[in-house]
């Protein structure tokens, strides 16, 4: 009995290396088609130009909006650092944006020591028209009465 425990523990085991070794190849195979993709598309191309342009849209929006202290990042990986709370409110900024831009059918996330940066990590076939719906959909957010502040008015 005690032979057959062995045995099979060896063979378990040379089993799971051997699909362990076989799943490597695999992901090595689809990691060069992926590679491939990116190249053939230019996707790094256009992440970098699309990430330019919301990057732009989005420090206008910093320019109309008092809220938004800082637009950064490179790429399709961008934050947008808000004021931690309203001005006399125990308001999570951060948090209230990111559940309304839900609304919209948008998905963010938030980051940063205070949770005050909003997280935008869109996919890498992200567009320009998407790149205007999402700052369309913010500025719509960003004008809700409740964040305005009445010394702006």
């Amino acid at each position: 009995v005690y032979y057959f425990w062995c045995g099979a523990a060896v063979f378990a085991c040379f089993v799971v290396l051997k699909l362990a070794a076989a799943r490597t190849y695999a992901a090595s195979l689809l990691g060069g088609v992926e590679r491939g993709l990116i190249d053939r598309d230019q996707l790094q191309q256009h992440a970098g130009e699309v990430g330019q342009y919301l990057i732009d849209q989005l420090q206008q929006l910093q320019r109309e909006h008092s809220l938004i202290i800082d637009v950064r990042g490179r790429g399709l990986f961008l934050g947008v650092e808000m004021a931690t709370h309203l001005a006399g409110s125990r308001l999570p900024l951060a948090d209230y944006v990111v559940e309304r831009m839900k609304q919209h059918r948008i998905l963010l996330s938030t980051d940063g020591p205070l949770h005050n940066v909003i997280k935008i990590k869109p996919p890498m076939v992200f567009h320009r028209q998407n790149a205007e719906r999402l700052c369309t959909a913010l500025a719509d957010v960003l004008g809700d009465s409740c964040l305005r502040n009445p010394d702006e008015d």
